[in-house]
């Protein structure tokens, strides 16, 4: 496995939300850390049949539920 990231997580996500990620609108998720998600890892985020790939730059429980995090990422491909 590169040194780039750690972990790959696939995902799913609501079709309104992947719209304004792939816009450059949204560049953070509110997520269960039930993945154990770290600075490094990528998310495939699907909404149907439309994949997007984000690397987590950035992770926060600050404020948060209980076994919930914020994530900051860039989207992008694993050769970036």
């Amino acid at each position: 496995m590169s040194e780039k990231y750690k972990k790959m997580h696939d995902v799913k996500i609501e079709r309104r939300f992947l719209e304004r990620i792939i816009s450059g609108q949204k560049r953070f998720e509110i997520r269960n850390d039930d993945r154990d998600y770290q600075v490094g890892d990528w998310i495939y985020l699907t909404a149907g049949a439309r994949t997007v790939a984000v690397k987590i730059i950035y992770k926060s429980t600050f404020m948060q539920k209980d076994g919930y995090c914020v994530l900051g990422f860039t989207v992008g491909e694993e050769n970036e």
